[in-house]
């Protein structure tokens, strides 16, 4: 789930995870993919290194 300004909900089961970004870039280009950037370079990507 995703809304304006680049604000998005993610549910992962798998990983008993449930990510929620807010943002404030309201109707400006590219905000949905910085979201995304922070999601995949910063909050997923630390859970490769993490011990299990």
């Amino acid at each position: 789930m995703s809304g304006n300004g680049g604000n998005k909900v993610a549910v992962f089961p798998a990983l008993d995870m449930v990510v929620v970004l807010t943002s404030t870039n309201y109707n400006t280009h590219g905000m949905h993919e910085q979201t995304d950037r922070l999601l995949t370079d910063y909050i997923l990507a630390s859970l490769v290194c993490r011990p299990i």
